[in-house]
């Protein structure tokens, strides 16, 4: 058997700027309580396999480890107010992954063999909104990026897991704001 590996590795940020109005004013400490990390990750998998299936794509399969090195970077950046696929001490998505215990998946067709590393998505929301407008912005943000929708619509992506984490006093390129939801999506 002929071995032609291919390693498949993607690496996309993005911030939409319409997705960073923030009405100071009108942000209350409840509806930041009614707002779920479980209900914002549960929607993203729906939308994103929804997005998957229209497009000839098998579903992705929610893997705890991917969700554990996305929720690890998401409250990092929150924790430390940055937003980037790099922390300030350099680690990046590998090493994310390789913290957590994932180990690459390969995929043979008999005549070669695939190597599957990932892909990391990231949005940054600033503002209030409901779980849905949260949601859409973030899927939206992502299809409208040729690079974060290729890794949603990769085929050789099969498993994926969302990391969410909400902070106060942020700030993006020189923007202040008082609430910041991080999103991350990995894939394997």
């Amino acid at each position: 058997m002929n071995k032609n590996i291919l390693i498949i590795f993607i690496v996309i940020i993005i911030v939409l700027p319409s997705s960073l109005c923030i009405n100071a004013e009108n942000l209350e400490t409840s509806k930041m309580q009614t707002l779920s990390e479980s209900g914002i990750k549960e929607r993203i998998f729906e939308r994103i396999n929804e997005i998957r299936e229209r497009n000839g794509l098998s579903p992705l399969e929610w893997n705890e480890t991917l969700e554990k090195a996305a929720q690890m970077h998401a409250e990092d950046m929150a924790k430390r107010n940055y937003f980037s696929h790099e922390s300030p001490e350099g680690e990046t998505f590998k090493d994310r992954l390789a913290k957590v215990g994932y180990k690459p998946k390969s995929i043979s067709d008999g005549k070669s063999e695939t190597i599957v590393i990932g892909g990391e998505n990231l949005f940054l929301y600033g503002g209030e909104g409901s779980v849905e407008e949260i949601v859409n912005e973030a899927v939206n943000g992502w299809m409208n990026s040729k690079g974060h929708r290729d890794n949603i619509l990769r085929k050789e992506f099969t498993l994926t897991g969302i990391g969410v984490a909400f902070a106060h006093n942020c700030t993006y390129e020189g923007q202040s704001f008082e609430f910041c939801i991080y999103i991350v999506q990995m894939f394997g």
